[in-house]
């Protein structure tokens, strides 16, 4: 009966781990999408709107998922208290870090970040057009990870449990 407990824990652990593992692909490819949709947002209203960037960010908050919620949120109170919207985005990518993204998706926004508020809304919206073409590459990649990964992570982590449990017992 403990040798049943035992491997069905063996088995179960191993498979969490792999779904684990492909969740984290799943985090990534919302935190992308909830992204391109700001960064959509940020270059509607600069274009057609004119609206400041503080705004902007307030409104971003209002419509984003909870993760990428906290990031506006937290770089609008940062920008309130007096600090410019790229160097109060810089502040929060611990943020970004905790929403799934890879490094290279927030080297995109970094470099998007880094143009807002500094030069005339044409050059601030090619800059936003850019990073959100980069985004839409680094999802498709990652909907390409997640089918093929995605189904190895679950696989080979079960597999892993079986062997395991083979050679204990």
């Amino acid at each position: 009966m403990i040798k049943i407990i035992g491997s069905v824990m063996i088995i179960s652990s191993c498979s969490a781990m792999g779904i684990s593992m492909s969740n984290e692909i799943s985090k990534r490819s919302r935190a992308i999408k909830d992204h391109i949709s700001a960064l959509q947002i940020i270059k509607s209203e600069i274009r057609f709107k004119n609206t400041p960037l503080k705004d902007i960010m307030s409104l971003i908050e209002k419509n984003c998922t909870a993760d990428t919620s906290v990031f506006y949120k937290r770089t609008y109170e940062l920008a309130c208290e007096g600090m410019t919207f790229a160097s109060a985005a810089l502040e929060n990518y611990s943020f970004l870090r905790r929403e799934g993204l890879a490094n290279e998706d927030i080297e995109i926004l970094r470099q998007v970040y880094l143009s807002l508020g500094r030069y005339d809304g044409e050059t601030q919206t090619e800059a936003l057009d850019r990073g959100v073409e980069a985004l839409k590459n680094n999802l498709i990649a990652v909907k390409k990870d997640s089918l093929t990964k995605g189904r190895l992570y679950r696989a080979v982590s079960a597999a892993a449990g079986m062997i395991l449990l083979l050679m204990i017992v």
